[in-house]
């Protein structure tokens, strides 16, 4: 499993299992016919959907927390309902490909327990869908001062690799695809961005300036958000650049090829 693989992650969330070593749950579940709350563990190494469904049962589930299997206990949570992301609707659950997917719009997002630094050395894998014409944040910055964030889509000229307030890393132009595997590297004075297997050359950019710190999935605090899904989010705080092509082939096995 990918943290058996590469270990020392600082928080790691997914729909399937990461770690042969966990046995904690997936995620815990909100059902919105009379707001009861429920873990979901896993099931031959994905989330048991056929245990969120049976919870949920012909009503939709909400994600009010994503359990952190890194064994940092570094969980992602939100206490307000209106602003949980949602995983299941009239019973059936969401999924992009075959496997199960939390979707977020613009105003939906969960917090992270303790911040993540940006200020050293960090990469960090993920896996997304998104609308066209909105951004994708599966790792932000808690504050609208810019929406800074690991990667947004829409700003003039292309799409931007950030990681503090109104600071780019890295420009890069093109088009992304609508469902995609990442793996973002920053590390001092240059970066490394793979999507699909393949990797991005910078635009413009590398600058380096990394004072933020990462404190939510799918949004900030103010209007701007992920609009799309989110199945896999791990961060490690050191440069695993040499292994960008060989984490981004673990998750695209996984995901995009099934």
């Amino acid at each position: 499993m990918i943290l058996n693989q590469w270990s020392g992650a600082g928080a790691a969330f997914s729909i399937r299992l990461l770690d042969t070593n966990y046995s904690g749950n997936c995620l815990k579940v909100r059902r919105s016919s009379d707001n009861t709350e429920q873990d979901i563990g896993f099931s031959s190494g994905s989330i048991d959907v056929a245990s969120l469904e049976s919870f949920c049962s012909a009503t939709d589930g909400f994600v009010s927390k994503w359990y952190d299997q890194s064994g940092n206990a570094n969980d992602l949570a939100m206490a307000t309902q209106g602003t949980q992301p949602k995983i299941v609707t009239s019973g059936i659950t969401h999924t992009n490909g075959t496997n199960p997917t939390v979707t977020f719009t613009s105003t939906k997002r969960l917090g992270l327990t303790s911040d993540l630094s940006g200020n050293q050395p960090w990469t960090v894998a993920s896996v997304w869908s998104y609308e066209s014409g909105y951004e994708i944040q599966p790792l932000t910055y808690n504050s609208d001062s810019g929406g800074s964030c690991i990667i947004t889509y829409g700003a003039p000229g292309g799409y931007y690799l950030y990681v503090a307030s109104n600071t780019k890393y890295s420009q890069y132009n093109g088009t992304l695809p609508n469902y995609a595997t990442s793996v973002f590297i920053a590390y001092t004075g240059y970066q490394t961005a793979v999507i699909n297997g393949s990797a991005l050359t910078p635009f413009a950019g590398n600058q380096n300036n990394s004072s933020g710190d990462f404190q939510s999935m799918g949004g900030n605090t103010g209007t701007r958000g992920h609009t799309g899904t989110i199945q896999e989010l791990i961060f490690w705080s050191s440069d695993l650049g040499a292994d960008a092509f060989l984490i981004d082939d673990n998750l695209n096995a996984y995901f995009l090829a099934h």
